[in-house]
Formats: structure tokens, C-alpha cells, sequence
């Protein structure tokens, strides 16, 4: 091997032999037959070795997206990996970026409070470890949901359309009621704007349904339309089912995890866009299958009910 333009071939070589070549080295050759006749010397363009790992710049925070850039001269930036560690990537996988650049910016979605890190790797297999990180906690500062509307069902059908959370006419059914041997689970629609963890939501009872002897409230949140929850007297609290068990009772002077009265607090990430929520009454606080009443349930803005959120920062 050589750093000049030409060489004279000097050193033999066998098929299968391992050679280490440099920075900025050629490799050159000629070959000799039986005879004792050799080649002229042809000599390859010169090596390069990308050793050195890509840059990585700092982090930046935006709401619930996390971003940073790398740049690489050499082979080019090849993946990222957003990971809960500074020297590896095992809470994590490498994302392949959809070209090789000499700068490329990763931004992740963060969905649930801690430290991270992003890291990069170039297309030869060097890796930045990027030391820089970033905390994202749960704040308690209250957003209000959006477009809140509610419609209820009766025995797994609807029983009544979207109606806006706002007016008198938005409350929804929720329990059984055994004068007309319905089973009544309440749904309600809202939007949110960024990633939420934290959740107050405040609902009212209307009506003299609400009298009945049980006025345990179950409430759950959920990120889509779902029809298993259409129809829950039965097999409640199933894993299947999946409940975000929030309980509380209207009669009550206090709400449901020291939260004030008629007002649920809790913990639960769901990502911005519309999401969905279902209301239905429990017994005894833990067993859903014998909730022999139902109350009509304000929860969208009419009688100062409301959904508010605390979202990760």
C-alpha cells in the first residue's frame, strides 16, 4: 500500500489473506504467472476510513416533540435512537433515516415523563453516544379539552347521536335502569392539542335518576372508538376490556383521588387529536356486573362541568 501515486508491489499475497489499509493509502498490484511474466502495477483510487462517529447537537423541547440534529462529513448520518440511556440504545430501536446525509434532525414524539437521549449513527456503523438530554415531567398546569360532545347507548346500540357537551340536552346515560331493563354506557368526544398525563374532569348529575341508592360513577379514557365498550354490564374490568378505573360517587362530599366533589383526578397519557371516554356506574367501587341504577351525566361545559388536562413538559 502506498500514500504516492504509483508503487512497486513488494509484499506477496495469497487468496483469502486479510489486509489492513489506511487513511488515505492505495492499494496497488500486479500479478505474476508460472512463467515468471508479471503484469504491469495497477493501483486503486485512494482509501478513505471513516472512523470518527457523527456531531450531535443539543436537544431541543417543543410541547411533547423532542428533536436534535447530527452532522457527519464523511459517511453521512444514517439512523437514530431516542433511548432512556447515555451510553446505549436498549430502551430503544434505531430508526433508519429515509437517506444518508451529512445532517439529518431526529424528532420524537415523548409520551411519558423522564430523561432522554437521542443518538446517532453514521452509515458505516459509528455511533454518537449523544450526551445531551432532556426531562419532560408532568405538569399540573390545566389545559381545557375542545369540541367536547356526548352520545349514549342502550344494551350495545346507540340510543342517542352526538349531541354538543355544552347545552342542557348534552348529558349522557350511564348505569342500568330496571324500569326499562336497559343497560345505558355514556361516551363523550373531545379534542386535546398536545400530549396529556394528567386529567381533572369534573362531571354533574341531572334528574331524579340520580337519587337512586347507587350512584357510583365509572369513568374511562380511551385513545379511539371502540364498540367493546359499548355494552358493559357483564364482564366488567375484564383485561379485555381494559379499564382506567376512576370511581366516585355524586352524593359525595369529595371526588376520586382527593380530587373536590363530583370531580375525577388521575394519571393517564394519551396523545393530541380527538380521544373518547366512557361513563357507566359500579356497585361497590370495584364490581361492575350489579349496578342496578343510572344517572344522566353532565360533563362538556353545561353546569360548570369540564375536561381539563396537564400535559408533558
Amino acid at each position: 500500500t502506498t500514500e504516492e501515486e504509483s508503487c512497486t508491489p513488494s509484499t506477496s499475497y495469497k487468496n483469502g489473506e486479510y489486509k489492513s489499509l489506511g487513511n488515505g493509502t492505495r492499494l496497488c498490484v500486479n500479478a505474476t504467472d508460472k512463467a515468471g511474466n508479471t503484469s504491469n502495477t495497477k493501483c486503486s483510487p485512494t482509501y478513505k476510513v471513516d472512523s470518527t462517529p457523527p456531531t450531535a447537537s443539543s436537544l431541543t423541547k417543543s410541547g411533547s416533540t423532542l428533536s436534535s440534529t447530527a452532522t457527519d462529513s464523511q459517511s453521512g448520518v444514517d439512523s437514530s435512537c431516542l433511548s432512556t440511556s447515555p451510553t446505549d440504545c436498549s430502551s430503544g430501536i434505531w430508526i433508519v433515516a429515509s437517506s444518508v446525509t451529512s445532517s439529518y434532525t431526529a424528532s420524537y414524539t415523548i409520551t411519558s415523563a423522564g430523561t432522554y437521549y437521542i443518538h446517532f449513527q453514521d452509515s458505516v456503523g459509528n455511533i454518537k453516544y449523544n450526551t445531551n438530554s432532556a426531562t419532560f415531567s408532568c405538569s399540573t398546569t390545566l389545559h381545557s379539552a375542545t369540541s367536547i360532545s356526548g352520545r349514549y347507548f342502550a344494551n350495545g346500540s346507540v340510543s342517542r347521536g352526538w349531541v354538543d357537551g355544552t347545552i342542557y340536552d348534552g348529558y349522557v346515560f350511564a348505569g342500568y335502569n330496571t324500569n326499562n331493563a336497559k343497560n345505558y354506557v355514556g361516551q363523550i368526544k373531545y379534542s386535546i392539542s398536545s400530549t396529556a398525563c394528567y386529567w381533572k374532569i369534573k362531571i354533574f348529575g341531572a334528574g331524579t335518576d340520580n337519587t337512586n341508592g347507587n350512584k357510583n360513577i365509572a369513568l374511562m379514557l380511551a385513545p379511539e372508538n371502540d364498540s367493546k365498550y359499548y355494552n358493559l354490564k357483564g364482564n366488567y374490568g375484564s383485561t379485555e376490556k381494559g379499564w382506567q378505573h376512576a370511581s366516585f360517587r355524586i352524593d359525595s362530599n369529595s371526588g376520586y383521588n382527593e380530587c373536590e366533589k363530583n370531580t375525577v383526578c388521575f394519571e393517564k397519557t394519551l396523545s393530541s387529536g380527538t380521544r373518547y371516554g366512557y361513563l357507566y356506574h359500579n356497585s361497590n367501587g370495584t364490581s361492575y356486573d350489579n349496578a342496578m341504577s343510572y344517572s344522566s351525566l353532565y360533563f362538556g361545559g353545561y353546569n360548570n362541568s369540564y375536561i381539563k388536562y396537564g400535559i408533558l413538559s
